[in-house]
């Protein structure tokens, strides 16, 4: 299975889904970006979730608001 632009989760079980958002939440905790956790989970609820639209997150959004404060005081 190739790695490319297309679609990370078409076709996939349910676990890998779960698994590969996880692991993009997982990226945004450690990028402590809570804009690209908004487009990663944006992407997954419109079942449109791509390796390009989570490097193209990760590299549009700006650290505006820590993952980390939100998480804990919300």
């Amino acid at each position: 299975m190739a790695l490319g632009t297309g679609h990370v989760l078409a076709g996939h079980s349910g676990f890998i889904k779960i698994l590969v958002l996880a692991i993009a939440l997982t990226a945004s905790l450690f990028a402590t970006n809570f804009k690209f956790t908004v487009i990663i989970a944006s992407q997954f609820v419109a079942g449109s979730l791509s390796w390009a639209g989570i490097i193209q997150g990760h590299v549009s959004s700006t650290p505006t608001v820590s993952l980390v404060f939100t998480t804990f005081m919300v």
